[in-house]
């Protein structure tokens, strides 16, 4: 009886105590909502002021999946409160940022960024956007190294099997040799394989050039052959001697014991690959040498097919170059060429004519096992590559086989990834709503220039139309969105058809060769002005290219405190908004002087107008970074972008209150104790938060400005921003002589 009254106690005990537990949270639980109920409360409170300057909660109080609505809640005062998930976070994000100890209306860059600038240091952050560089890497990387699915376009699936190909390692050592054994036979084989046996009628240098084009190897061994502008109108085909290493002397025994054991695990004779390397490598340094000769004493012309045929009539020109392009430009006696190789090729032929076709074919080969030693198995290429980390230690980290594969991914289809990751990471309707966004500031811009009181009518006009054509490449063309995703990455008549890694690099090599040389004889505007628009850039900024008068936001810079779709617009005005006035901005003033043809576009007494307004800027931007010795103190070298800087928020600012008068005001941020305007300042001038810190030896380039001061600067002119945040007037934020362009 005694034993059961016992053991009866001892279970209660045991049950008492998990109630005591329980009780405890629940207690704790019941004083965190009381809490929380008290700090809305409190922030539902009316306030004078717009601005109160109080210490703002912890980021943790946003993380409650219970406080999440899926519509505005109505503070005290009559406040529109957005508590959904993504107002929380940008809250949060808001948190991480300020440092509310600081006075806006005294140094509002410090306010804004003090709280970022504390923390920069454990996180490794520079700026609030160096993290999404790796962000943005590893997102593109992953659209290449995914499984095969079956259902994308034929290009980014073809994508992905190279790289998949090129990771089987273990089918390249099944292969062996025997692939890229096959692929020689067509140049002639290699001699050092054959000894006397070889057939030296087989080969000729300029045959073994075209050949190596045709089957997609590397074919630039006796001469470089490549497409540049010759002027304003044209591109040519540009001879010049081939590209060089030089190796130091000291490693003259080691690169020939590397050459001769490498061609004899191929199956060369032993008794033979020395010898027959020495001769190579002799060969390779008096090409060396010509080169060198024509890089420090040769010149540059211009000639036609004709006269390269009189000067060097041993090369059949017309059809060498016809069977190397393989271009639908048909080379003829009339085409011109640029030659910058006179000296290198007189010397070349002698060169030629002395030297054995036995050597002339093994160097051949060699520079193709040099090239394509990725794709052979492992005894060949590591030995090559540990001769390479010899040579630089800084190799090694490109010798990873994923890296490789990877870049090689990227250099065999340009621009597939790039274009997936626009589809993929800018939906249709975020790219809309940019867009709208960027449409609304263009107009913003052309109003001011129309009601601006120092532009003459003739000048204005001139402006609006050049703003007015500012064509905006928002991600990526519009047909990066279509059913054409093969054509716009010129992949769309390409077909491949094998599972061979040394079969497939090679047929991508004559491909990419292919593409290359269908610039010669174009125009060199309009093929950078489609590479500009055509392939995504996926840089973490955005800019404006005054040739082609082009306003350029890569996709990768649409996240984070930039842009958020789903957060209110007046943090993407704030932030994305205030980049893209910058950039309008540019547009504006970088065509003040001059036309493409010479004519002047703004009239002398607009550009007297002009450099009166800019005089308070540069006297403004001297005395501000006067006293930082790490920054540029040449005022007129960064002009232009402090000119940026001070008009891009404001025409942001005006572009977001014409939103509002046309839709409404939108909800506050839950807890944040700042109006819609406030926050569009505040996230103004968050995406500029410098950590010197962590760059210590870092000189800001000439044409940029202090980043503290690209913020105070905007803000400090501003009027909309004084009354924004109720600043008085003198105070440093609010000075009663303010700079103003527009």
């Amino acid at each position: 009886m005694k034993e059961y009254k016992r053991t009866c106690c001892a279970k209660r005990s045991i049950l008492e105590k998990i109630l005591i537990v329980v009780i405890v949270l629940l207690l704790c639980l019941l004083i965190a909502l009381f809490s929380v109920f008290v700090f809305y409360l409190q922030n539902g409170k009316s306030d004078k002021s717009p601005f109160r300057y109080k210490a703002v909660p912890s980021a943790l109080e946003y993380n409650h999946a219970s406080f999440i609505t899926p519509s505005p809640v109505t503070g005290n005062n009559g406040t529109a409160i957005c508590m959904t998930h993504h107002c929380i976070q940008a809250a949060s994000q808001i948190i991480d940022f300020l440092d509310t100890t600081i006075d806006p209306c005294d140094d509002f860059y410090s306010f804004v960024c003090g709280n970022f600038l504390r923390k920069s240091a454990a996180t490794n952050e520079i700026t609030p956007l160096s993290k999404f560089e790796g962000i943005t890497l590893n997102q593109l990387d992953a659209l290449i190294t995914e499984p095969i699915e079956g259902t994308l376009p034929k290009s980014w699936e073809l994508q992905r099997k190279y790289y998949k190909m090129c990771m089987d390692v273990n089918a390249i050592e099944k292969d062996d040799t025997t692939t890229f054994s096959n692929l020689i036979q067509q140049l002639g084989d290699w001699p050092v394989l054959h000894g006397r046996f070889w057939d030296e009628r087989k080969f000729n240098w300029l045959t073994s050039m075209i050949q190596c084009r045709k089957i997609g190897f590397a074919y630039e061994h006796f001469m470089g052959i490549s497409a540049n502008a010759a002027n304003d109108t044209r591109i040519l085909l540009t001879i010049t001697p081939p590209a060089v290493i030089h190796l130091p002397y000291q490693l003259r025994e080691l690169y020939i014991d590397i050459m001769a054991n490498i061609s004899i695990d191929m199956g060369a004779p032993s008794y033979l690959a020395k010898n027959e390397f020495i001769r190579v490598y002799k060969f390779e340094e008096e090409l060396k040498a010509l080169v060198q000769d024509e890089n420090e004493n040769g010149r540059e012309t211009i000639v036609t097919v004709s006269k390269l045929q009189s000067d060097f009539p041993t090369i059949p020109w017309k059809y060498f170059l016809n069977e190397l392009t393989q271009t639908a430009i048909r080379f003829d006696d009339d085409t011109l060429v640029r030659l910058r190789a006179s000296r290198y090729l007189l010397n070349l032929l002698n060169l030629i004519e002395r030297t054995p076709k036995s050597t002339q074919a093994n160097y051949v080969v060699w520079k193709i096992i040099e090239n394509f030693r990725s794709y052979l198995k492992e005894s060949i290429r590591g030995r090559y590559e540990s001769f390479l980390i010899t040579l630089n230690p800084d190799y090694a980290f490109m010798s990873n086989r994923h890296v490789f594969c990877l870049n090689k991914a990227k250099f065999y289809f340009p621009s597939v990834a790039e274009l997936a990751y626009v589809r993929r990471y800018l939906q249709p309707e975020k790219r809309k709503n940019v867009k709208g966004m960027t449409a609304t500031i263009k107009a913003q811009m052309i109003n001011k220039i129309r009601k601006t009181d120092w532009l003459d009518r003739i000048s204005k006009n001139v402006s609006i139309n050049k703003v007015s054509a500012v064509d905006e490449h928002i991600g990526s063309s519009d047909e990066a969105y279509g059913n054409d995703f093969d054509k716009v990455v010129d992949m769309d008549e390409f077909d491949l058809y094998t599972d061979n890694i040394m079969e497939m690099a090679t047929k991508l090599y004559a491909k990419r060769a292919d593409n290359y040389f269908k610039i010669v004889n174009q125009d060199p505007e309009i093929v950078t002005k489609e590479a500009l628009t055509k392939s995504p850039v996926l840089s973490i900024n955005a800019f404006y290219n005054k040739d082609f008068n082009t306003l350029v936001v890569p996709a990768p810079f649409l996240q984070g405190v930039i842009y958020n779709f789903h957060r209110p617009q007046y943090m993407n005005y704030g932030a994305l908004g205030s980049v893209i006035g910058h950039e309008f901005t540019h547009a504006f003033v970088a065509h003040k002087n001059k036309s493409e043809s010479g004519e002047i576009h703004w009239s002398p007494d607009a550009i007297r107008h002009y450099e009166e307004k800019i005089q308070c800027l540069l006297e403004d931007y001297q005395q501000y970074s006067g006293h930082l010795k790490e920054f540029t103190k040449d005022a007129k070298s960064a002009l232009e972008e402090n000119i940026a800087d001070l008009v891009g928020p404001n025409l942001a600012y005006s572009a977001y209150q014409e939103r509002v008068r046309v839709r409404g005001q939108e909800p506050t941020l839950p807890s944040l104790p700042y109006t819609q305007n406030q926050i569009f300042w505040i996230m103004s001038g968050a995406f500029r938060c410098y950590q010197p810190k962590l760059q210590p030896k870092l000189r800001f380039d000439q044409e940029h400005a202090v980043p503290s001061f690209a913020v105070i600067s905007s803000m400090r002119n501003s009027p909309s921003f004084a009354a924004d945040f109720n600043c008085p007037a003198g105070s440093n934020m609010n000075p009663e002589k303010k700079c103003q362009i527009l």
